[in-house]
């Protein structure tokens, strides 16, 4: 039997991110408390939701970065990568060299729907 040469390596946790991560979601159970809790704060986590999510990182890093699918005025392009910034998810160019499509998915990325919640945010190629 053949050695596989197919093997990758086994992906690490970039702590740095992960304690982020990690100390981001510690500070968003602060909305548990009833002294912090208010409906406009929920309100608002939605719209931000939509606008850093959906605009920043969903079209700016994606779409315009990654696959140059999108085109649009350099003003607004510009917008949208920096509301990608505002998600802390590195920087716009080590962001698509790592997504890059020529290259498919990151190395060691979990498939499906978990796996881009979670696996690929707290871990990067070596």
């Amino acid at each position: 039997m053949e050695p596989r040469t197919d093997v990758r390596p086994r992906p690490t946790i970039a702590w740095p991110y992960a304690g982020g991560i990690v100390g981001y979601h510690l500070l968003a159970l602060l909305a548990l408390v009833p002294w912090f809790f208010t409906w406009s704060g929920v309100v608002l986590s939605l719209v931000g939701l939509f606008v850093f999510g959906t605009l920043g990182i969903n079209l700016g890093y994606h779409r315009l970065l990654t696959h140059r699918g999108l085109i649009c005025p350099k003003w607004l392009e510009r917008t949208f990568v920096i509301l990608g910034v505002c998600c802390v998810q590195d920087t716009p160019a080590r962001w698509a060299s790592v997504r890059s499509p020529a290259d498919g998915p990151p190395r060691g990325a979990p498939a499906g729907a978990a796996g881009c919640a979670t696996g690929s945010a707290g871990r990067w190629p070596a």
